[in-house]
């Protein structure tokens, strides 16, 4: 099967990048009902608030929690140089 990108917790369908993440969401909620995905965590930040969502459910639902809230700037890519710190970085020569 796919390698998982991610993980999800099923009872409010936030993703998590990490177990460690996961873990610290439990103590947090008590939720308990967690599996693998093989959706990419987004990163789209709402215009408006500087939200960050992780994925298209979480942007919905915070459109809809929040009306007026309709623009997101699609930071995905940019957040890989801080999760693949040592990768990343090398090949970059400098700015845009």
């Amino acid at each position: 099967g796919m390698a998982a990108l991610s993980l999800v917790c099923r009872d409010c369908n936030m993703q998590l990048k990490t177990t460690d993440e996961v873990q610290a969401h439990a103590e947090q909620t008590g939720h308990t009902n967690f599996e693998e995905s093989t959706e990419a965590v987004l990163n789209l930040v709402c215009k408006v608030c500087g939200k960050p969502c992780r994925s298209e459910t979480e942007k919905q639902m915070h459109r809809q929690r929040n009306p007026g809230h309709d623009e997101f700037i699609d930071k995905t890519n940019e957040a890989t140089a801080v999760s693949y710190a040592g990768t990343a970085a090398a090949g970059h020569g400098g700015g845009d």
